[in-house]
């Protein structure tokens, strides 16, 4: 902590640092309060000083909040609790003291490994720290489970868990995670399309049977999918029929003007977008969302229907500067009229500075492999911004000059949930922060999500060429956790990726009227929501 006294002196030669006894090696204002480096600098007494150069390691970007860079530091109080961490043997006020916790800092954490959650099994009453409480039952509980299913060959046959083939993860439940029901070589765990019926699990009206009939037309999802239609469509491929909204036949192509800002690269000064993402030559030339796993695992965008793969086949889209020019690429969604958890079809595309969303080319309305005039639900979402709906129904157009216009730009445009956007210089514009790419902006604690700003720090931390692991470092290239989309993923320093876009939506969110850093920022999507 440059404060003139070795780690070691500070933590009184043994090597562990006791709060009640030692001096922090990390606060360069403890044991020695009247440090220069100390004096006026660092008012929050976190061991980071506010008017230090914002490149140095030691600067505090919020100098009245001791968990701010650092929510593990001892004067940060983590819980709320009223006690400081450095007191506190139970950091997250799950039930678990710190030194048996599996992550002090989480209290949707499992510290003996049950499947049930510490704060869970501590508002249960049963024991966080027994993996056979409550279940008796179970792999550390002497039982034996060769194939993961969470099923025991050992115990009773005429129990509930017994496995009477421990060598098959699908039995006796062919829904369990670590069964591959559709033998495609990837278990339900990590499978979005569980029975491989060309529609994802969470449109499938059921996921383990490919001849459930989705869209009720009365042709089976993977009979749809093999023949080319939509499963997910009941006017395709009969168009005519009392559940069709307009009746009629089909067109190939439906169009859609749609216009939308994004927070992380809006300017309100200009009312435009920055392009550094462009400028800096960045921007794949086929759309991302396909193959996008922020967390290495999960996909967040399933593209169904005709959409997936959508590529830019003329280089020179890219060169166009001003108004025109292009931001990123943007993930679609013709959503149902009636139900609009189900999502008829997908499509990504590219969007100017000025918000219009354009085709591939560059300048046309997009394009949907979608029936005209049907109603449908629009929706757009981004990789690290939360998506928006309308909250009315739009009959798409034939043609590309009769387009219908969804301007999500206009505070007036009605959007579907609460607060779907936030208003910034009198636009609406995607919320930004969303560095993990799921449905949620999180600045601190976990349970439905972890912190987005873990994600910047891990991103950066680990960065391939930051060999010396500084978390000050510049992180350069296409990447979720470069919220501002300035083609730089930064955990601090001027124009950090964390400050405007989590930590400050997180408080200035409108639902969060007790301006709790815990808050999180849900998308209103009815996925979600409902």
């Amino acid at each position: 902590d440059n404060d003139g006294l070795v780690d070691n002196a500070e933590t009184g030669f043994d090597g562990n640092y006791d709060p009640t006894t030692d001096s922090d090696p990390l606060d360069p204002c403890d044991p020695l309060p009247n440090n220069p480096v100390c004096v006026g600098l660092d008012a929050d007494r976190d061991g980071f000083a506010g008017n230090l150069d914002p490149t140095d390691p030691n600067f505090d970007p919020d100098d009245s909040n001791p968990c701010i860079p650092d929510f593990t530091h001892n004067n940060c109080d983590f819980d709320n609790d009223g006690i400081t961490n450095g007191n506190d043997q139970d950091d997250d006020n799950d039930g678990v003291i710190d030194p048996s916790d599996e992550n002090p800092y989480n209290p949707g954490s499992d510290s003996d490994n049950d499947g049930i959650s510490d704060i869970d099994e501590t508002t249960n009453g049963t024991d966080p720290l027994n993996a056979c409480d409550p279940m008796a039952v179970g792999p550390n509980c002497g039982t034996t489970d060769l194939d993961g299913d969470g099923f025991f060959s050992d115990v009773d046959p005429t129990t509930s868990s017994y496995d009477p083939d421990d060598n098959n993860p699908c039995i006796p439940d062919h829904t369990h995670n670590a069964c591959d029901f559709d033998n495609d070589g990837t278990i339900n765990g990590t499978d979005a399309d569980d029975d491989g019926d060309g529609v994802a699990d969470v449109n499938d009206v059921d996921p383990y049977d490919p001849m459930s009939d989705s869209d009720g037309d009365g042709i089976a999802d993977i009979t749809e999918t093999g023949n080319g239609t939509n499963p997910l469509d009941k006017c395709d491929p009969n168009a005519v029929g009392p559940d069709c909204d307009n009746g009629g036949s089909p067109t190939d192509s439906a169009f859609v003007s749609i216009k939308v800002f994004l927070q992380g690269a809006f300017d309100q000064a200009t009312g435009l977008m920055d392009d550094d993402l462009r400028a800096k030559g960045l921007i794949p030339m086929e759309e991302p969302y396909t193959e996008l796993k922020p967390d290495f695992v999960t996909t967040p965008f399933v593209h169904l229907g005709a959409g997936g793969g959508e590529t830019i086949t003329d280089a020179s889209v890219l060169a166009v500067t001003g108004n025109d020019a292009i931001v990123d690429w943007v993930f679609l969604e013709l959503r149902d009229a009636v139900d609009p958890k189900v999502i008829i079809t997908t499509r990504a595309a590219l969007i100017q500075r000025d918000g219009d969303v354009v085709d591939v080319d560059g300048v046309s309305p997009v394009t949907f492999a979608a029936s005209e005039n049907n109603q449908y639900k629009v929706s757009v979402r981004h990789r690290n911004h939360l998506g928006v709906m309308t909250a009315q129904n739009i009959a798409l157009a034939g043609v590309p000059d009769g387009a219908p216009i969804v301007d999500f730009t206009d505070p007036s445009t009605a959007t579907y949930g609460s607060n779907a956007t936030k208003v910034s210089g009198g636009f609406q514009v995607l919320w930004g922060g969303n560095a993990d790419g799921n449905r949620y902006i999180v600045y601190q604690g976990s349970g439905i999500a972890l912190p987005d700003v873990d994600k910047i720090f891990f991103d950066v931390f680990f960065a391939p060429e930051n060999t010396s692991n500084q978390y000050n470092y510049i992180y350069a290239g296409y990447h979720t956790s470069d919220t501002n989309l300035d083609g730089e993923s930064k955990y601090a320093g001027l124009e950090n990726d964390i400050d405007q876009l989590i930590f400050f939506n997180v408080f200035s969110h409108p639902d969060n009227t007790n301006f709790f850093s815990s808050f999180f920022i849900v998308e209103q999507l009815p996925e979600v929501i409902d």
